[in-house]
């Protein structure tokens, strides 16, 4: 492991800036920009959807937890929330069916970080919350 952090924030989109200035740090001088960028849209796309979706009736101070675990080979972001969840593979999978008007504002989240992601995972913890896994495989240096 070459860099590890962690962030709770509060379910608000108001905080993506926040998170978005606390992951570039997280990978800055580590990654090369191309990384960093795909890795800043994965994040962006997962907090967004733990936000309007997961906590969508939940109050605006629920926690959302997120990690950013950096190796030589690959970085590994997971994000914690407190909602009912969902069937990842199966909403994926819908999406890749259906085609998308890319004027919409939203609905595309998921396929996008399907797409841009070596591998994804969404499954429920032990404490009760559900934890979206999410791995990229680096630019080889």
């Amino acid at each position: 492991m070459i860099k590890q952090d962690t962030l709770i924030l509060n379910s608000q989109i108001e905080l993506l800036d926040k998170l978005l200035d606390w992951a570039k740090e997280t990978m800055a001088g580590v990654l090369f920009d191309q990384d960093i960028n795909q890795c800043l849209l994965l994040i962006s796309e997962s907090f967004s959807n733990a936000v309007l979706h997961a906590h969508k009736a939940k109050p605006a101070n629920t926690e959302i937890e997120i990690k950013i675990n950096v190796s030589s080979e690959r970085v590994d972001v997971y994000v914690w929330d407190q909602g009912a969840g969902f069937d990842l593979e199966h909403k994926i999978a819908r999406l890749s069916n259906l085609t998308l008007d890319p004027l919409d504002e939203g609905g595309r989240g998921l396929l996008i970080m399907s797409r841009l992601a070596d591998n994804i995972s969404y499954y429920k913890e032990q404490d009760g919350r559900n934890c979206l896994h999410i791995e990229k495989n680096l630019t080889p240096s």
